[in-house]
């Protein structure tokens, strides 16, 4: 299913889950850092969209006047997606973020909302819903009232993970590659003839949403995966995703206390893995450039703490040390 990307075998995978999401009405963070391909994949979703004619807006800085627009926008259609480059950006303030995660958690699941203080009322069957979050950003998320009541049980987790080295590719050349490679997928003959669903991905989901809504979101997504990708191919595809949701349970830590929620979140750990299993392997200074830092030493920093965790490791060549991502984790998440 990834021969027909040709640059961004990588990012396709993380495409095609977006778009399975948009399309089972499931709304979906892409969780990666800086540099990562959030706004790569947001942008070539919106424009594979487009080309099909479909309702489809991309929002930032949402204030209250713009939210009471957009509600009205939506109650006159049956199917609308929202796409969102930084959910950190997604709303003028605070209140304008958990607004929106209030609305998109309730119409993604009940495909109604109320708020008559504010006089809004919006019902549609589908929404779409994808935004980017850099992992520093998760630590102030998961916090807040939105995500305990709303994005924590609604909205899937998705984590960037490389399966596969691979070079930089300028923004609008891995659009047009992931356009076409997805393109051609859907040109095939692909019947719906029935698929199997491995329960490791029933299990990763459970994690994060839940055990009955993660039953009922996998059939939503194993439908519309099917219409992508074919039928065929739908348990494979389930199973490489599995990892990439169930992976929150290593990077988030998250424990009840008397005053309440307490979570650390080992956002700095996860970037470190990203660019190893991006690169394959990185010096010292290559990992001070892809994480954008002055000094040698906050690398060094980075490095250590994605060591003690066991998620990378070094190796010395001809007198060089590099960073490596840990073998057998990196078997574990390839497709």
């Amino acid at each position: 299913m990834l021969g027909e990307f040709k640059k961004t075998k990588n990012l396709a995978t993380d495409f095609i889950f977006a778009l399975t999401s948009i399309k089972a009405g499931i709304p979906t963070l892409l969780i990666a850092p800086p540099s990562g391909g959030k706004t790569t994949i947001i942008y070539a979703l919106e424009k594979y969209l487009r080309e099909k004619n479909e309702n489809v807006m991309l929002i930032s800085r949402l204030g209250l006047r713009g939210l009471k627009k957009l509600a009205k926008i939506l109650n006159y259609t049956n199917e609308f997606t929202l796409l969102n480059e930084d959910y950190a950006l997604v709303g003028s303030s605070d209140y304008m973020a958990e607004k929106l995660a209030e609305i998109v958690g309730a119409l993604s699941y009940s495909k109604t909302y109320y708020d008559y203080g504010l006089d809004i009322t919006i019902s549609l069957n589908r929404l779409g819903f994808v935004s980017g979050v850099q992992p520093y950003w998760l630590k102030k998320m998961m916090t807040t009232p939105a995500y305990i009541t709303h994005i924590r049980e609604k909205f899937i987790r998705y984590y960037l993970l490389p399966y596969q080295p691979s070079k930089d590719i300028e923004m609008l050349e891995a659009i047009e590659d992931l356009l076409e490679g997805i393109r051609t997928i859907e040109n095939k003959n692909k019947p719906i003839d029935g698929y199997r669903i491995p329960i490791e991905f029933i299990e990763a989901l459970a994690n994060q949403v839940g055990l009955v809504r993660a039953k009922e979101y996998t059939e939503r997504l194993a439908y519309a995966l099917s219409t992508i990708v074919g039928s065929h191919n739908v348990r494979r595809a389930l199973r490489f995703y599995s990892k990439r949701i169930g992976f929150e349970e290593k990077v988030i830590k998250r424990d009840l206390t008397e005053k309440g929620y307490v979570v650390d979140v080992l956002w700095r750990e996860y970037t470190a893995l990203y660019w190893a299993l991006r690169r394959g392997h990185l010096s010292r200074e290559d990992m001070r450039r892809a994480l954008g830092v002055s000094s040698i030493r906050s690398a060094d920093r980075v490095i250590e703490e994605g060591i003690y965790t066991g998620w990378i490791t070094t190796i010395w060549n001809e007198g060089r040390k590099y960073v490596i991502p840990n073998p057998k984790l990196q078997e574990e998440l390839r497709w």
